[in-house]
Order: C-alpha cells, then sequence, then structure tokens
C-alpha cells in the first residue's frame, strides 16, 4: 500500500488531482508533487521511484557527513558508515519521512556554518519549511533542534529564517483553498493523530526481545547525544558552530515519536539511524580532552562505530544478513527474491511466487473484460474492517480510474461512521477484494468494525468474476 502511494498519488496530481480533496493521505503534499516531477521526465515506475528514494538516503549521508566534518574526517565517515548501515535496512523506497529528513538535516548544516549571511538564512528557513511541506509531524523534532541555533543569532537573521519557511510551506494554504482547511486539517491531524492511530500502533509489550533491545540502545544513544552536545555548548552559546551536536541530537530525539507510533523495525530504524549515526560524533566531544589531537578523537570515533556494529549484531542477529545481501544485490544489479509482476508495460515487486501467478492472472482477466475510463476498486474482502489494501494494483491498471476517495485504507478513517466508502463502491465498474487484509493485529484495535454497508453494497450490485488466491474479483452487474 504504502508504495502503490508513490506511484499512483503523483500520477493522479499529474492529471489535475489535489492532495486531500481528490484522495486522503496523511502526509504533507510535497512528495507526491516532487515524484510527479520525477516521474514527468524519467516516466512513472517502480524503478524512478527507488532510486529517487535512494537518492534521498545518499542525500541523508551527505548531510550526516558534512555535519561532523567539522571534527574531522575519521570522525565523519564513522558516522556516515553507521548511519549508511542503518538506512540499508530501511530499503530505498521514496518515503516521505526520508525526504523530509534530508530537509532537516540540510538545514541544520546551513544553520551552521561558520558564516550565515541573509542569503544562508533565507534558505535555512527554505529547508525548515520543506521539511515540514513533506511531513508535518516533524515540526516539533524540528523546533527542538532549532532552539539553541536561535540563541546564537540575531533577530533579525531568526526573522529571515522563519520569513524562508514561510515562503515554503505557502503552498499550504494554496491546498487549503482548494481542498478545503477542514479535509486538509483531517488528513494531516484528526484522523492520523487522533482517529487511526489506536489501530495502527504496535505497544512495547507486543514486540520482539530483539526490537525492545533496539529501542533502549536508541534511548542510550540520545542520551549519549544529548550530553555530548552539552559539554560541546557549555560556555559557548553564541558560537553556532559548538552547537551542532546539541541540535542534531535534539532533532534525533525528537524523531523518537516516528518508533513509538508503531514499534516495528522499520518505524524504529526511521529514528534510530540518526542517533545511532552520530555516536562517534559524540564520543569525539566527550574524549576531546583526553584524546588531546584530532587524530586520536577520530581514533575513539571509528572504534564506537564498531562497537555499535558489534553491538547492534548482537542484538539483531538478522541484520548483518540483509546488510551483506544488499550489498551482493548491487554488486551484480539483480535483487534477490525480487518477484515483479508486469502489466501494461509498468511493474510491481510482491513477495512470492504465488502471489504473482494470482495477480498476473486476475490482471489478465480484469485487462480483458474492462473498457477504459472505468471505474476499479481496490480494498479488503470485508470492508467493515479497513486496515490495509493493494494500492499499487491502480498503477499496474492504467486506464481503469480510481473508484474511491481512500486509495490507501487507513483504519477509522476510511470506515468511520460519515464515510464515504459505500457511495465509492457502488460507483465502481470493478472490484479488487484482498481476504489477506481481514486479519487485524491482534495488538491493537485494527479488528474494530465499522459499517457493513460497503458490503451490502457489494453483495447486491456485483457479481464475483473469479478468486485468484486471496484475490477475488468482481464486476458489476448487467
Amino acid at each position: 500500500m504504502d508504495e502503490g502511494t508513490l506511484l499512483v498519488y503523483p500520477e493522479l496530481i499529474q492529471n489535475g488531482a489535489v492532495p486531500y480533496r481528490d484522495f486522503e493521505t496523511f502526509y504533507g503534499p510535497a512528495n507526491p508533487w516532487l515524484l510527479a516531477g520525477v516521474y514527468s521526465v524519467f516516466g512513472n515506475n517502480v524503478i524512478v521511484e527507488r532510486r529517487t528514494g535512494l537518492f534521498y538516503r545518499l542525500l541523508i549521508m551527505g548531510a550526516i557527513f558534512c555535519l561532523a566534518q567539522r571534527r574531522g574526517t575519521n570522525v565523519a565517515l564513522a558516522c556516515t558508515l553507521l548511519s549508511g548501515l542503518t538506512l540499508i535496512l530501511t530499503g530505498v523506497v521514496a518515503h516521505a519521512w526520508m525526504a523530509a529528513m534530508v530537509c532537516a538535516l540540510w538545514y541544520l548544516w546551513v544553520l551552521t556554518r561558520r558564516e550565515l549571511s541573509s542569503r544562508g538564512a533565507f534558505l535555512a528557513g527554505m529547508l525548515g519549511g520543506l521539511a515540514l511541506l513533506f511531513r508535518l509531524d516533524l515540526g516539533p523534532a524540528l523546533i527542538l533542534a532549532t532552539l539553541p541555533l536561535f540563541v546564537a543569532i540575531s533577530w533579525r537573521q531568526r526573522w529571515i529564517v522563519m520569513g524562508g519557511a514561510a515562503v515554503a510551506l505557502a503552498p499550504l494554504a494554496g491546498v487549503a483553498v482548494v481542498a478545503g482547511a477542514d479535509q486538509m486539517l483531517n488528513n494531516l491531524f484528526v484522523y492520523p493523530v487522533l482517529r487511526s492511530n489506536p489501530g495502527r500502533h504496535i505497544p512495547i509489550s507486543s514486540i520482539e526481545p530483539f526490537l525492545l533491545h533496539l529501542l533502549w540502545l536508541h534511548f542510550a544513544a540520545v542520551a549519549v547525544n544529548v550530553a555530548a552536545g552539552l559539554c560541546g555548548a557549555w560556555g559557548s552559546w553564541g558560537n553556532r558552530r559548538k552547537l551542532v551536536m546539541l541540535s542534531v541530537s535534539l532533532l534525533s530525539l525528537g524523531v523518537t515519536h516516528q518508533a513509538l507510533q508503531r514499534l516495528d523495525v522499520f518505524h524504529l530504524l526511521l529514528a534510530a539511524f540518526l542517533s545511532i549515526g552520530i555516536l562517534p560524533l559524540a564520543v569525539s566531544i566527550l574524549t576531546a580532552r583526553v584524546a588531546a589531537t584530532k587524530k586520536r578523537e577520530g581514533i575513539a570515533a571509528l572504534a564506537c562505530a564498531a562497537v555499535v556494529i558489534v553491538s547492534v549484531s548482537a542484538l539483531a542477529p538478522t541484520f548483518p544478513p540483509i546488510i551483506a545481501r544488499a550489498f551482493a544485490d548491487g554488486a551484480r544489479g539483480n535483487p534477490s527474491g525480487a518477484i515483479f509482476v508486469e502489466k501494461n508495460g509498468r511493474s510491481f515487486p510482491v513477495g512470492d511466487e504465488i502471489t504473482a501467478r494470482a495477480l498476473d492472472e486476475m490482471l489478465d482477466q480484469l485487462e480483458q473484460h474492462s473498457e477504459a475510463g472505468q471505474r476499479l476498486f481496490v480494498g479488503p474482502a470485508d470492508l467493515r474492517t479497513t486496515i490495509y489494501c493493494d494500492t499499487f494494483i491502480y498503477h499496474l491498471v492504467p486506464k481503469l480510474r480510481p473508484a474511491t476517495y481512500f486509495l490507501e485504507m487507513n483504519p477509522f478513517s476510511a470506515n468511520r461512521p460519515d464515510s464515504r466508502l459505500a457511495d465509492d463502491v457502488q460507483s465502481a465498474d470493478w472490484l479488487v477484494l484482498n481476504l489477506a487484509w481481514n486479519i487485524p493485529e491482534s495488538f491493537n484495535r485494527s479488528g474494530d468494525q465499522g459499517s457493513d454497508a460497503p458490503n451490502v453494497v457489494v453483495r447486491e450490485n456485483f457479481v464475483l468474476v473469479g478468486i485468484y488466491d486471496t484475490y477475488g474479483l468482481f464486476r458489476r452487474k448487467s
């Protein structure tokens, strides 16, 4: 679903769709806008999307290198190594979070340069604003990271930074006018924060022991980083370059919510890549007086990186083989275990051969019997629970128009009491419903059911064409 939205939403935007008005998304509009531009140049396909995601990660590593390089190349290399190895485990999908972190880290780099001109302050503000345009929930972390730096700059520079941020965020006002302020508020705050979270949250009590150990490693790393930041800044609050460690460590503290809101490996690493990645920088600061020379600081930083790698390998022994396989796949250019479903000159990777064959057969039937311009609805088999759906299918059948506002399915949003879901199903010519997404997670409220009205629409207005593994293909009754 998540990667499917990165292919479907930008294409809808290319055709004039407006986020929040024409489709639901809980993230800022910058990522689909950017991807729409990328696809206009390089084509809309999953390889281009993933290359964009890889580029995001390279920019993150570049920012971490530049921020740490001020204490020496060895320190910077150690930080880049740790952050890079951690980022490998997040894959190369072009998630909005990665783009937001790119902007946030380069924002801190510009703001902590030796000379901060008016142009530099405005650029920093633009980068900070763009970070929020990608992911508005990065706001508290960015404010926390900015506070010590604002102490060290003049009021004029502060206003320029805030002016740059306002310019970057101005498109949100335009979206609010077109989509409606209430719709935008629902998409960016009400449903992701207040409504859907109980159906997505993974509590600490339900996670595997190795994940709990990694979470504690993240907290320990944050504590060390903040301590190092305070140590480096002590007595030098007016020197922005002395505040780099403190600002970056506060950013790593602020993004912890990304891990806590859904405690799986992926979301934990979205926060931990930064806290773990800057540990060598923290060690170089804390050992500065003992090490006496930059060279010894660098050795201490490299030793820290080695200790962290060994520790993480011990806590999560599955990680080293994943990293080794990623490097091997990159070397031979053929990802192991990748099974692509190809239709209409487009492709998408799926988990196994059984799913691939079922999808291939079903999409052949859909392609053969449908007409261009007809409407397609993709969702779970039981539309009372809307915890997931196969959004990528819309991408593979471009001749059909999406029939629903809910191109992604979120609990307590698509199936909320006043939902338009039943009307959307009613408007479709074809349905693809997946039985696999009717198994709720036992540790949260994802199994809570909404109205049965969408299921009634399916029973009364559609006929089953065929079952393909867990997928059911339905067409409207003639």
